[in-house]
C-alpha cells in the first residue's frame, strides 16, 4: 500500500515537473501570431494595409499608443475615433507642428463606403481575439520567456494592434448604429479603443521587460535599447504623416482579396523574421515539446490555449 501510494505521489510530481515547455516550444506562437496577423489583415482590410504593416512593425508600440490615447479620447467626448482630420484635430492640442501638411491620399488609397463580412472578420480579430489571447500569453510568459522573446512577441503584439490604426472602420460603427441606434455605434468605438489601448500596453510592457533585462547583462546592449527607441521615434512620425489613422474601405473583389492575401504573407515573414530568429537558437531543453506539453495534466486549459494559438 505504501509503495502504491509513493509511486502515485513520484507519477504527480513527474507529470507536474515536466509540464513545461521547451525554449524552443515556446516561441511557436509568436511565429504563427506574425504570420496569421498579417494574412488575415491582408484578407480582411486589403494589401495596402497589410503592405503598411510589414513597414511599420518592427516599431510600431508609440503609434500604436498615441492612436489608442486618441481612440479613448474619442469615446469619451461620445464620438467615433474616425481619423482623417478627427484625428489631426486631437494632435493639435499637443504639437504645433501641422502633420496634416504631409499626408498624402496616395499612401492611404481611394476611400469608398463599404461594409463586408471580411471587414467584420477583421474587426473581431483585432478587437475581441487578440486582447485576450496577448493578455494571457503575457500572464503565463512573464518570467518564462526569453529576452528575444520578448521582443519578438511585442512586435507580434504590435502588428495585433495596428490595423485599427490605419483603417478605424468608423463606418462600421456607423452602419451598426443606423441598424441598432447610436448607443451600439459608441459600443463599437468603446471596444476598438479598449483593445489598440490594451495591445499597445501589452507590446509595452514586453519591450520594458526586455530592455530591463538587457541593460542589466551588459553596458552594449544600453546602445541598442537607445537605438531602439529613436528608431521608433522617427518611425512613429514617418507612419502618422505617410499612413495616418483613417476610415478607408477597400474593393471587397476576388482580386483585393487575393491580393491581400500575398501581401499580408510577404508582410508576415518581416513580422516573424524575430521569433523565427528566437527559435532558431533556442534550445530543446529544459522542457517538453508542443506536443507532449498539450497532454500534460499539470498544465491549464488556457496555459495550453496559448501554447498554440496565434
Amino acid at each position: 500500500m505504501g509503495n502504491t501510494t509513493t509511486l502515485a505521489n513520484i507519477t504527480t510530481f513527474n507529470s507536474t515537473a515536466t509540464c513545461a515547455l521547451s525554449p524552443r516550444a515556446r516561441v511557436l506562437s509568436s511565429v504563427l501570431t506574425g504570420f496569421v496577423g498579417t494574412i488575415f489583415t491582408g484578407l480582411s482590410s486589403g494589401p495596402l494595409v497589410a503592405f503598411m504593416i510589414g513597414w511599420i512593425c518592427w516599431f510600431a508600440s508609440l503609434r500604436n499608443v498615441l492612436v489608442g490615447i486618441y481612440q479613448v479620447y474619442s469615446v469619451f467626448r461620445l464620438e467615433l475615433p474616425e481619423g482623417g482630420e478627427h484625428f489631426f484635430r486631437f494632435l493639435d492640442h499637443f504639437t504645433r507642428h501641422d502633420l496634416r501638411r504631409w499626408s498624402d491620399d496616395f499612401f492611404r488609397g481611394a476611400v469608398v463606403e463599404k461594409v463586408s463580412f471580411l471587414g467584420w472578420m477583421g474587426w473581431m480579430y483585432t478587437t475581441l481575439y487578440s486582447p485576450i489571447i496577448q493578455v494571457l500569453w503575457l500572464l503565463e510568459n512573464w518570467g518564462k520567456a526569453s529576452t528575444g522573446l520578448k521582443i519578438a512577441r511585442a512586435i507580434g503584439v504590435g502588428v495585433a494592434a495596428l490595423p485599427s490604426t490605419l483603417d478605424t472602420r468608423a463606418r462600421y460603427g456607423e452602419a451598426l448604429g443606423r441598424l441598432c441606434g447610436w448607443p451600439a455605434a459608441w459600443l463599437f468605438g468603446a471596444l476598438t479603443a479598449a483593445s489598440t489601448i490594451t495591445l499597445a500596453c501589452v507590446s509595452v510592457i514586453e519591450l520594458g521587460l526586455a530592455a530591463h533585462e538587457l541593460v542589466k547583462s551588459a553596458w552594449v546592449a544600453i546602445f541598442y535599447v537607445i537605438a531602439y527607441v529613436v528608431f521608433t521615434l522617427v518611425w512613429t512620425y514617418g507612419s502618422l504623416v505617410f499612413a495616418s489613422p483613417h476610415d478607408e474601405a477597400k474593393d471587397v473583389g476576388i482580386k483585393s482579396i487575393l491580393g491581400g492575401v500575398a501581401v499580408g504573407a510577404f508582410s508576415g515573414f518581416f513580422v516573424a523574421a524575430p521569433a523565427l530568429g528566437v527559435m532558431l537558437v533556442a534550445p530543446d531543453q529544459p522542457g517538453v515539446g508542443l506536443s507532449a506539453y498539450l497532454r500534460c495534466e499539470g498544465a491549464t486549459w488556457w496555459q495550453k490555449m496559448v501554447a498554440i494559438l496565434p
